[in-house]
């Protein structure tokens, strides 16, 4: 899917709009480099919610807010830290965004920082880091732990 009809495309979408699929019809999202260029990137993961089937993941790939590539892209427009995440998932971060409902368990997050020579060598910070997250719709009547102890 993507916003222009290039080579290899088999669905051409506008992702600031309602995705062209039915209600839980999807069984895995596979977003790398996406969010940090969606202007309502909110509604986009309200409606990759809609169209997941319970159980159903969201794989989520963005740079880092604090690598130099985020700031450098001009295009980028959203900036993402670890904690971004924890708005749609039961974890506690201090406090809660009412306006967000917990959509997503956490299934996994890593930040993952890539060295590249000649961009990173003398200078504060890496060039460009990732965060990967996947995040679970759940299944109704089915609770996924995410490493929280358990009482």
């Amino acid at each position: 899917m993507d916003k222009f009809a290039n080579e290899g495309v088999d669905l051409v979408a506008d992702l600031e709009n309602p995705l062209p699929f039915k209600d839980e019809s999807i069984h895995y999202i596979h977003a790398r480099h996406v969010l940090e260029h969606i202007d309502n990137y909110l509604g986009l993961l309200m409606e990759c919610y809609r169209v997941l089937i319970p159980g159903g993941t969201l794989h989520i790939a963005v740079p880092h807010a604090f690598c130099r590539a985020a700031m450098a892209d001009p295009t980028h427009k959203q900036f993402f830290v670890e904690e971004s995440f924890h708005h749609f998932t039961e974890g506690e971060i201090g406090f809660r965004t009412v306006q967000l409902p917990n959509l997503f368990n956490l299934g996994w997050l890593e930040t993952v920082e890539h060295n590249r020579p000649g961009l990173d060598d003398g200078r504060p910070g890496a060039y460009f880091t990732e965060i990967l997250v996947d995040l679970d719709k759940p299944c109704p009547g089915h609770h996924i732990f995410s490493g929280a102890a358990l009482p």
